[in-house]
């Protein structure tokens, strides 16, 4: 998959300058513009005020419309303040040459302000032309730039900030730099370029070296579109997309290198913010680095391969949907694929017949510890992991399980190694031969529940049964090791066996418990007519309830008087009748 250094368009494709005024000399400051030079101070030109100030290095434009080229003459930094509408040519008559240009400005810093535009339209050159300077381009305005070759086109770094809305077009390559970066931070861009729409230049051809150019994209919503070529293609120094809404569309055309993003280095994409829709031939390419996705929503849908990184691919994190007409979803060339994370989400699919959904195409093997769907529709394995020292090349973190789901039927799948070759795949765990083809692999890192225990009426035997949250489907039996602690019964108390089952899972410990009561013995043992064991007094046949104290003289009188008056009421009472 690593390709030969492609060198791009050159200078010479970079602009075409027409009407050059003069050579550019050092002081005073010079700007040429509506056929002529500024004065210092305001200028009436264009049906609007161009207010250049030389001490400050500053030019001005007010609702200013002119139908030729703006030239900037200052060997130091220079700025370029919008208000209102300004154009420089229109997109139905766009000047000759290049609208807006410099030859020798170190830094030109453009700012657009609040409900201002600035229309940059070029028929044959760049719509902004620094050979030798840096852009700053800050909003939160409006910039058009339209050219027939690159739009915007610097020697230094192009950077896009403070919410500027910046819509570009071109015949050629949309923004381009021969040797530097392209950094986008709270912008809203639109790429609308035949070959490469963010061209960071990767090699130098006049000193045969590498350029270690880079692309940023924070906090921003950037689309790009592209006839041929690739949406974002930059040296070693890498890709970032953080926190961006990103669309890209390329020509999905076998071998047309309509990559998403492609860089000679590392690719990261990162934030929880961002979310890459990209519609290509190549999909998203680290060629001589890795490729980095840790957060964020991807979907990728490619001609060819989706996700690539020649010395590996690490997903650890984000939601990501990876698609394949004729190549692998997901793919490193030298290096280790690594799908890991709780919160990660893959669906890879492949519909070539000769390659995996997932796939590492030389050596490194493949790790996967998330959840992930891998799916191939052209009677292939859907995961393929490659070790030249023929040891097994896929392996599954703690707790993470492979299920086929392939059609209806379902049933745990194991790696196999090819032990002659170099190759791994899943077959299923209870099939006989290595050639059966599981169209889909699901992976689960699963995320158990609380076990329910089952015991054996003895007690001697017990098993807890764990349940995936996330699919019920997915179950794990563990027997447990039963141990006893038994309180014996007395002559007065009840006694009990504890039964304690424990059972290990994913490195962690669990337990359940089942009592069994012993009944009291009701054997006491007495000494004196109490229990020496529970202390319970003996019972006798002539024990009876006690209802007094016997020896009590106060009581036993006042029993008698009131029995001698009792009598005495009776007696007079019977005497009575009598009479």
């Amino acid at each position: 998959m690593k390709r030969k250094r492609w060198l791009g368009l050159l200078l010479a494709t970079a602009m075409m300058l027409a009407l050059l005024p003069m050579t550019a000399f050092a002081a005073p400051t010079q700007v040429y513009m509506g056929g002529g030079y500024l004065s210092d101070g305001a200028n009436s030109v264009g049906g609007g005020t161009a207010t250049l100030d030389v001490t400050q290095n500053t030019l001005t434009l007010e609702n200013v419309s002119v139908t030729d080229y703006i030239w900037i003459n200052s060997d130091s930094a220079f700025t370029i303040i919008a208000k209102g509408t300004n154009a420089v040519g229109t997109a139905d008559a766009p000047v000759s040459g290049s609208a807006l240009w410099s030859e020798n400005v170190p830094t030109l810093n453009i700012n657009v302000e609040s409900g201002a535009e600035l229309g940059l339209y070029a028929g044959s050159g760049n719509g902004l032309y620094l050979p030798n300077g840096v852009a700053n381009i800050s909003g939160p305005g409006k910039l058009i730039a339209s050219a027939e070759y690159p739009a915007i086109f610097t020697k230094g770094d192009l950077n896009l900030n403070g919410g500027l809305q910046a819509e570009i077009v071109s015949d050629s390559n949309g923004i381009q730099v021969s040797k530097g970066n392209i950094n986008i931070e709270n912008a809203k861009l639109t790429v609308d370029a035949y070959y490469v729409a963010l061209f960071a230049q990767m090699y130098d051809e006049i000193t045969d070296a590498d350029i270690p150019s880079a692309v940023t994209m924070k906090n921003s919503t950037v689309s790009l579109t592209t006839g041929e070529c690739q949406g974002v293609y930059c040296g070693s120094g890498g890709i970032l997309v953080e926190d961006t809404v990103l669309t890209t569309k390329t020509d999905k055309e076998i071998y047309a290198e309509g990559y998403s993003l492609y860089s000679y280095g590392d690719i990261t994409i990162k934030g929880d913010d961002t979310v890459i829709n990209a519609d290509d031939d190549y999909g998203i390419a680290a060629d001589d680095g890795v490729l980095r996705i840790e957060g964020g929503k991807v979907d990728v849908c490619s001609t060819d391969v989706a996700l690539t990184g020649w010395y590996g691919v690490e997903i650890t994190g984000g939601t990501i949907s990876a698609s394949a007409e004729e190549g692998a979803a997901v793919l490193a060339t030298e290096g280790l694929v690594q799908i890991k994370g709780a919160d990660t989400k893959l669906t890879a699919t492949s519909n070539s017949s000769d390659t995996a959904a997932i796939s590492n195409g030389i050596t490194g093997g493949i790790l996967l510890d998330a959840d992930i769907t891998a799916k191939n529709t052209a009677n292939y394995t859907p995961i393929e992991g490659k070790n030249k020292d023929k040891s097994v090349a896929i392996a599954l973190g703690a707790g993470v399980g492979a299920v086929n789901i392939n059609g209806q039927t379902t049933g745990d799948v194991v790696v196999y190694n090819e032990a002659d070759t170099k190759f791994s795949y899943f077959i299923l765990a209870d099939g006989e031969s290595t050639d059966a083809v599981l169209d889909t692999v699901k992976i689960c890192k699963h995320t158990w529940g609380a076990p329910v225990w089952s015991w054996n009426a003895e007690h001697t035997a017990a098993s807890a049964l764990f349940t995936c949250t996330k699919d019920a489907g997915h179950t794990a039996k563990v027997d447990g090791t039963i141990t006893a602690l038994t309180t014996d019964a007395t002559c007065g108390s009840d006694g009990s066996t504890v039964y304690t089952a424990t059972a290990t899972f994913n490195g962690s410990a669990y337990t359940d418990e089942k009592t069994v009561s012993i009944p009291a013995t009701g054997a006491h043992h007495y000494v004196d007519g109490t229990c020496t064991v529970c202390g319970a007094e003996e019972k006798t046949e002539t024990d009876v309830p006690k209802t007094g104290d016997a020896s009590n003289p106060a009581l036993w009188t006042a029993l008698a008087l009131f029995a001698a008056g009792a009598f005495g009421i009776t007696f007079y009472g019977r005497r009575k009748e009598v009479k």
